[in-house]
């Protein structure tokens, strides 16, 4: 076949690594990728989920032990009033990760229907990861409740500067741990939201037809 005559070559009979656009590429790893984060977090809460607390105490003053002591009976309590909540939470996400990860593979092979495997994986995990950070609201607010409970009004003690390492410690982790909860769920609002209007396009579907 001669130079002129490849040219002319229809761009169907194109193998699917030529067809396929970088974009695309790139959503379906970064999908991937996401599933597996949000696998990981998944495992990450489930010692919370199951009331597993460090009960560690030593070395702090007095005030310090039995202001922790409260601090984890109210943890407890947290625990027990959103326990329903999170049972609900962490299966519906796992089912979302686990689709979102089979539904990029699909695309990343341009599997037939994996454009529309796309659209329902992000569509069902943007709905759980908005039900789930609503949860995780109340969670977090009912946690620094208890963190003030517990916490509030310690005067220095300087004869055990450990403790005031501790609160300030704690109080610096809880902060953290709402800004990543916070930067993550946009992350994954913001995906789902630019890989359903890729793969909702036309010429994106068309990739999808054989």
């Amino acid at each position: 076949m001669s130079d002129a005559e490849e040219d002319l070559v229809p761009a169907e009979s194109a193998s699917p690594a030529n067809r396929k656009p970088a974009l695309l590429t790139a959503l379906a790893i970064g999908g991937i990728l996401l599933a597996v984060m949000k696998l990981g977090s998944i495992a990450a809460t489930l010692p919370w989920l199951f009331g597993a607390q460090s009960g560690q105490t030593s070395g702090l003053g007095s005030e310090m032990q039995e202001r922790m002591i409260e601090y984890q009976r109210l943890m407890g309590e947290v625990q027990q009033q959103y326990a329903l909540y999170q049972l609900l939470i962490v299966p519906l996400s796992l089912i979302t990760a686990g689709l979102l990860f089979w539904a990029a593979l699909k695309a990343l092979k341009l599997a037939v229907r994996g454009d529309v495997w796309m659209r329902r994986a992000v569509v069902s995990a943007a709905i759980v990861d908005l039900v789930g950070a609503a949860v995780a609201v109340f969670v977090q607010l009912a946690m620094y409740d208890a963190m003030q409970t517990a916490f509030g009004g310690m005067e220095p003690d300087p004869d055990n500067p450990t403790s005031q390492i501790m609160a300030v410690a704690m109080q610096a982790g809880f902060y953290i741990g709402v800004g990543g909860s916070i930067g993550f769920i946009a992350l994954e609002l913001g995906y789902y939201y630019f890989a359903y209007r890729f793969f909702a396009k036309r010429e994106t579907r068309a990739l999808f037809e054989q």
